[in-house]
């Protein structure tokens, strides 16, 4: 199946900084939508699956025409219920139960981007990697945030952009870690 490329999607990409990118990873709701669009997972509870659009296939296009990795989880935590008394399983990211929704990466994921970013020495973060308001589903942001941590401590340039980013940091107690 060929997925077109639009001059649009082109010149996002080269906004966002694909083209200084050797890798992308993408996470949280935003994750069903690119698993979504290139037909890898259906779940019925994750909402932002509705919200799928033709741009998500075309960045998986963009990303493998200029050669840089996009990084997906691979296993996620689930929840029966948008809740913080919900009960929890994790899952293979293709085997998702109807009725469950994903609220935060799985342990593998959060093994694969720690070794992805453990060689960068520029990382922009937007965006919590689960429901870090809920402690269920706080592991995969706060995992990710102590690696951020360590990275910045042995020189790397890491950029926080969003509120939910900045308190997730906050929370983990590790603001004074990050320059």
């Amino acid at each position: 199946m060929a997925i077109p490329v639009t001059s649009e999607d082109a010149e996002c990409s080269s906004i966002i900084g694909f083209d200084l990118s050797e890798r992308v990873t993408i996470f949280s709701g935003m994750n069903f939508i690119v698993f979504t669009a290139v037909h890898l997972v259906t779940t019925t509870l994750s909402h932002l699956v509705y919200f799928t659009s033709p741009y998500a296939s075309n960045l998986c296009t963009i990303l493998c025409c200029t050669g840089v990795k996009l990084l997906l989880p691979v296993d996620i935590v689930l929840a029966d219920k948008f809740s913080p008394d919900a009960e929890v399983k994790i899952s293979p990211i293709d085997s998702i139960p109807d009725e469950w929704m994903g609220l935060d990466i799985g342990p593998q994921a959060i093994s694969a981007y720690k070794e992805a970013l453990s060689s960068c020495k520029t990382i922009v973060w937007n965006g919590p990697l689960g429901v870090f308001e809920f402690d269920k589903f706080a592991e995969g942001t706060f995992a990710i945030a102590r690696a951020l941590a360590d990275l910045t401590n042995s020189g790397a340039t890491t950029i926080i952009g969003g509120g939910d980013s900045v308190a997730a940091v906050e929370k983990a107690g590790l603001s004074d870690k990050m320059r």
